[in-house]
């Protein structure tokens, strides 16, 4: 029985590390984004990577290079899709959608980062 119970948490922790936490921001395609929630989700996803990446930084030059580089790279995902929603839905399309007040909250709080860096 305890080696059952053994290879039952074994499995349950190879299970977890093989599929990941989730999405990451560099997973994101935007062919892959049906609905203007859809993008509302992935500019979700981007600001909540970028929050955790400055973490309690007040600017840019509080970040080490290595973040400011992934920094770079979050602004330029959150920019790829928030031009293709641009090109397909109207703002009063995202609006509706459940994620968009988080992601004016986010953007707000995170407004300082997205200057040119």
């Amino acid at each position: 029985m305890k080696n059952i119970k053994f290879l039952f948490l074994f499995l349950m922790i190879a299970a977890i590390s093989l599929t990941g936490c989730g999405k990451k921001a560099k997973d994101i395609n935007v062919t892959d984004l049906k609905s203007a929630c859809d993008f509302v989700d992935a500019m979700d996803l981007i600001l909540g990577e970028t929050s955790d990446l400055v973490g309690s930084a007040t600017s840019k030059a509080d970040l080490s290079a290595e973040q400011t580089t992934d920094l770079q790279t979050l602004i330029e995902k959150l920019k790829e899709v928030s031009d293709a929603a641009d090109r397909q839905y109207k703002r009063s399309d995202a609006e509706k959608c459940p994620n968009f007040e988080k992601i004016q909250e986010k953007g707000e709080k995170l407004e300082g980062f997205f200057v040119e860096v």
